[in-house]
């Protein structure tokens, strides 16, 4: 008697978000972005990319952030540029001036952790400091002035559209060869019947049912 030839169809729960290929494509060249801000800061289109940042500390289910999203790429890095006493740091491998190029933390404790890139000894970590305060009011000023930027940008190009990260790497002349996800693995998990859950890198989520 022939055995019965099992099944397996997969149903598409979440979509693949794209905010988390842009933000994994920032973060792998960010000290390369920073570097090379002031071939690109007065171009609104590379100016407003838009990133996935986690800058939230949650109490009790509540969230508390260091600032409100979109958070942009321009945003973030004029932000450190322009405020090195708070957004800096010395590289402890090599002594280089470096500049975050993301950071979060508890308004409970007061802490922050700054994460850098030394583009000369290659460090990649983050300095942990105190002062999540100063810190917010510090950011929110800076989104709030290119809030007013990107308004005028709209008004004057309707239809105003910010590029992505891969247009701006190319913009740079920086190689973009690898998938931003090539580092990580699906996780999967289990369920009755018959049914696995998904999880993929780019944030999309499947389910799996084996009949």
């Amino acid at each position: 008697m022939p055995q019965r030839q099992k099944t397996i169809t997969q149903e598409l729960i979440r979509p693949a978000d794209p905010l988390r290929a842009e933000t994994r494509l920032y973060l792998r060249h960010a000290d390369a972005l920073i570097s090379a801000f002031d071939s690109y800061r007065d171009n609104d289109r590379l100016y407003f990319i838009e990133l996935g940042l986690d800058m939230t500390y949650y109490l009790g289910g509540m969230p508390l952030r260091l600032a409100e999203p979109p958070y942009h790429l321009g945003t973030i890095i004029r932000n450190s540029l322009e405020n090195p006493d708070l957004f800096g740091g010395v590289c402890p491998g090599c002594g280089r001036m470096l500049y975050a190029h993301s950071f979060n933390g508890s308004p409970l404790s007061g802490r922050i952790d700054l994460s850098f890139k030394c583009p000369d000894c290659g460090w990649n970590k983050y300095l942990m400091v105190s002062g999540w305060k100063v810190r917010h009011d510090a950011l929110q000023m800076t989104q709030k002035e290119d809030r007013l930027r990107l308004l005028i940008a709209k008004a004057l190009h309707p239809g105003f559209r910010a590029a992505g990260i891969r247009e701006l790497l190319g913009f740079l002349g920086i190689p973009v060869e690898e998938d931003p996800f090539d580092d990580k693995r699906e996780t999967r998990k289990k369920l009755r019947d018959g049914v696995t859950i998904i999880f993929n890198p780019d944030g999309s989520v499947i389910r799996e049912t084996d009949r």
